[in-house]
């Protein structure tokens, strides 16, 4: 409670000692004019978004009005007769019981997300294929790191200890925000009691 009246005090005083040194007309002055300054900027960037977008419609009218899926159908690269086939490292982890779902996930985050992105601009084969290879080794690395890691330790050392170190932490936060809520009550009501005793 006394924190928001500080705040609005403050807020206050600010207030009165802008209004007093600059003065109310001058503020006013300065709001209309960068009011002024604000609407006359956009209206010329409207205007000529407008007009650059009615220049490029009529340039290019069947381009617009075509759509994603006829234009990717006459791309030289999109031609379902000729599938291209890349050559794929199927191994991630050397585990083929991973390797099989993490290939499927690398595959439906292709499918699901870069593919459905990049159609509107291209997809292009080769640029499909690069991402995936990229992805598989993140995935390739990630799991040479974790075989080099001493898993043994964290989980029997360090896990129990920073759990332990956590529950101490949020019971001394909690006893300490007791503490303050019982003086907080206890300081008004003890000074009452004290005056009538």
């Amino acid at each position: 409670m006394e924190r928001k009246l500080e705040f609005v005090a403050w807020s206050c005083l600010t207030v009165w000692l802008v209004l007093a040194s600059i003065g109310g007309g001058t503020l006013l002055y300065w709001a209309c004019v960068i009011g002024a300054f604000l609407t006359g900027f956009m209206t010329i960037v409207v205007y000529q978004a407008m007009k650059w977008s009615d220049e490029i419609r009529r340039e290019a009218p069947t381009q617009r009005a075509e759509p994603v899926a006829t234009v990717m159908d006459k791309t030289p690269w999109h031609h379902h007769d000729e599938p291209i086939k890349f050559k794929v490292d199927k191994r991630l982890t050397g585990a083929t019981v991973i390797d099989a779902p993490l290939q499927d996930c690398v595959s439906y985050v292709c499918r699901d997300y870069v593919e459905w992105f990049y159609y509107a601009v291209g997809a292009h084969p080769a640029f499909l294929n690069e991402i995936k290879v990229i992805l598989r080794q993140c995935i390739i690395n990630f799991s040479t790191r974790a075989k080099d890691a001493e898993w043994t330790p964290f989980f029997t050392k360090r896990v129990p200890d920073e759990f332990a170190s956590h529950l101490r932490l949020y019971r001394q936060a909690q006893e300490r925000a007791s503490r303050e809520k019982d003086r907080a009550g206890g300081g008004g009501g003890g000074g009452g009691g004290g005056g009538g005793g």
